[in-house]
């Protein structure tokens, strides 16, 4: 099954199934899954929930995942090729749906049945593509079917709100103006079409209703344990969005064991989805300055290969085959990182990066000297975050990102704690104590400007965490090691626990930042353990003209 957090999807899986998939122990996959990329979130016995990157739909349920796994541990590597049959039945789309929802995709998957655990694991993969690349539906909608029972060939056009079908959960017919008013679909969806008197239909050849993209499928072909067969349509506003959800649905439904089938789809801008892959040149030189490797052409190609993309060597350069199902990869940097997870994440050395900090030399390694005596781990988030984040934080957006490349980068942060928090949420399968500081630039509108600040913050988890203990290393710092007289005066706010929480203030009695121990509230935005209690601060560092640290 797939749950979700406010910014992060996870899949629930089951170790043996895995390991049947994989052909491979469960102990090996235990060992290996947090180097795909995955972050243990929490085991029950056989099963582990997993959070996985919300770039990498093709992880949304253990047939994707497997895949991943079968190539970093040399199973099976290189590009997954789809094998589809040529077309038997046809999708005609009538020019009304062009000012509506123009675009439809669809295959067909064929020859095997669905147990209640597979069936699950397709239904929450498609409700996460709705919530991912779809945009709520809005972008991208996903109907999913009991082909047996579709007669083609099949229509994509309009009906009137007067027209009549039974809607998925009921058994009776309704006018789709009530079903747009009386289901929880209906309600939560209908806003996409409220502008239109005429609404999107698939209807199959004796005039049977499929679905009313992007609101809901009929109860008629309804997916159920006894389905042999299915239906699978994609519609939304462009072409290239449902073809790539298409592919993801179509790699995983054939890694489970489908045959598929192309449909034979004409009108208006739409086309029989050829699904076929691409192809990035890519120097090899240039993963191994960025990741600090020393690989030749040919080593370079089967980590390549081992991220499931293909790589054939072409003189100096590699080029690499990205198979359709794979939306993430854009560019060289995108290959970098693929490299990286093919080389094997735990084999890379980390350093730190060889560049200027801002502030002075003897600031930033006296925080170091003591942080690191004092039991702590230094961190570098990036500058960009996302609402969600911030939010969850207590750290309102003010700053956002024009055209971002990610849903997780669109805002510039205006605190660090979000940041140190999320650290935290990445880490609760790691043993504790966990005690993690950033010093770092946050940024804040000043009379329409941007105005940068620098800030220094420290979280402490673990069962015993108390406001004390935080203002106690907030102490040693500033007090004894760089000679600010502290004052704190209660003080109640997000993300602090009410009555725990306090203003930092200087000698000069100007604020200066937070402290005290994170709500209980915030700690589950972040799926924080509930036993481990989290305290911590934030303060801004202000320095005078000869890089000193000052007190007002």
């Amino acid at each position: 099954m797939v749950a979700r957090c406010s910014n992060t999807p996870v899949v629930t899986l089951s170790y043996q199934r895995l390991s049947a998939l994989v052909g491979t122990s469960v102990d090996t996959i235990q060992d290996r899954l947090p180097f795909l990329g995955l972050d243990i979130e929490h085991q029950n016995g056989d099963d582990v929930s997993v959070e996985y990157s919300p770039n990498r739909f093709d992880y949304s349920t253990e047939f994707g995942i497997a895949l991943g796994l079968q190539g970093m541990l040399n199973i099976q590597t290189g590009m997954v090729k789809m094998q589809i049959n040529p077309a038997r039945c046809s999708l005609r789309v009538d020019n009304s749906v062009s000012n509506v929802r123009p675009s439809i995709t669809g295959i067909l998957a064929k020859g095997r049945t669905l147990d209640d655990h597979t069936i699950r694991q397709i239904i929450y993969m498609q409700e996460d593509l709705h919530q991912g690349p779809g945009r709520r539906r809005k972008r991208v909608a996903i109907g999913i079917h009991d082909a047996d029972k579709i007669k083609f060939p099949i229509t994509y056009t309009t009906i009137n709100r007067d027209f009549e079908f039974a809607p998925l959960g009921s058994t009776d017919a309704m006018p789709v103006h009530r079903i747009l008013s009386d289901t929880e679909q209906g309600v939560q969806y209908g806003h996409m079409v409220q502008n239109h008197n005429r609404l999107p239909i698939i209807l199959d050849k004796d005039g049977v209703t499929a679905s009313m993209p992007p609101i809901i499928n009929s109860s008629y072909t309804e997916v159920t344990e006894s389905t042999k067969n299915l239906f699978v349509d994609v519609t939304g506003m462009n072409q290239p969005d449902v073809e790539g959800v298409l592919a993801i649905i179509a790699v995983t439904l054939q890694t489970a064991g489908y045959a598929l089938e192309h449909v034979d789809i004409s009108g208006g801008t739409n086309r029989t989805p050829p699904l076929t892959h691409r192809k990035i040149t890519f120097d090899h030189m240039v993963s191994n300055r960025i990741l600090g490797l020393d690989l030749d052409i040919d080593q370079t190609a089967q980590c390549i290969k081992r991220a499931r993309l293909g790589a054939v060597i072409d003189y100096n350069k590699i080029i690499c085959i990205i198979p359709p199902y794979r939306t993430d990869i854009f560019g060289i940097m995108d290959i970098v990182e693929e490299v990286a997870l093919g080389y094997g994440i735990d084999k890379i050395t980390p350093t730190l990066p060889d560049v200027g900090t801002a502030g002075s030399t003897n600031i930033t390694t006296t925080l170091e000297r003591v942080m690191i005596g004092l039991g702590y781990t230094q961190v570098m988030n990036s500058c960009l975050s996302s609402v969600a984040i911030l939010s969850q934080g207590g750290s309102a957006p003010k700053i956002s990102v024009a055209n971002p490349k990610s849903q997780s980068h669109t805002v510039l942060r205006g605190a660090l704690m979000p940041g140190l928090l999320e650290n935290l949420s990445h880490n609760i399968h790691e043993s504790y104590p966990h005690r993690l500081y950033e010093y770092g630039v946050i940024f804040d509108m000043e009379g329409g400007t941007i105005a940068e600040r620098m800030h220094l913050a420290c979280v402490t988890a673990h069962k015993n965490s108390t406001y004390s203990e935080a203002k106690s290393i907030l102490s040693a710092i500033l007090h004894h090691n760089m000679g600010i007289n502290l004052t704190t005066l209660p003080y109640n706010m997000s993300p602090y626990e009410a009555g725990r929480a306090a203003r930092i203030l200087n000698d000069n009695q100007q604020h200066m930042g937070y402290i005290g121990e994170i709500s209980k509230e915030c700690r589950q935005a972040f799926k924080i353990r509930d036993d481990i209690v989290v305290s911590g601060w934030e303060v801004e560092l202000i320095f005078d003209d000869k890089d000193g640290l000052v007190a007002s």
